[in-house]
């Protein structure tokens, strides 16, 4: 799923233009990290280390809350 990301990010900042695909990819690595178990700030953290694009617009998804 990171490489996923990685890949989109990578169209993303070759074209200026983001990927159609890249905010729900990013959702789908939030949501199997979180399955995994890691805190929101660790998920965050670990989708702000792809890169800043990876987290534009996303931040409001993330700080919702889950479900138990």
């Amino acid at each position: 799923m990171r490489r996923v990301v990685e890949i989109f990010l990578a169209f993303t900042r070759t074209t200026r233009h983001q990927h159609p695909h890249l905010r729900a990819v990013v959702l789908n690595y939030a949501s199997l990290l979180f399955d995994m178990e890691l805190s929101l700030p660790d998920v965050q953290k670990t989708i702000a280390a792809l890169g800043p694009e990876s987290l534009a617009n996303l931040t409001q998804e993330l700080n919702k809350p889950r479900p138990s």
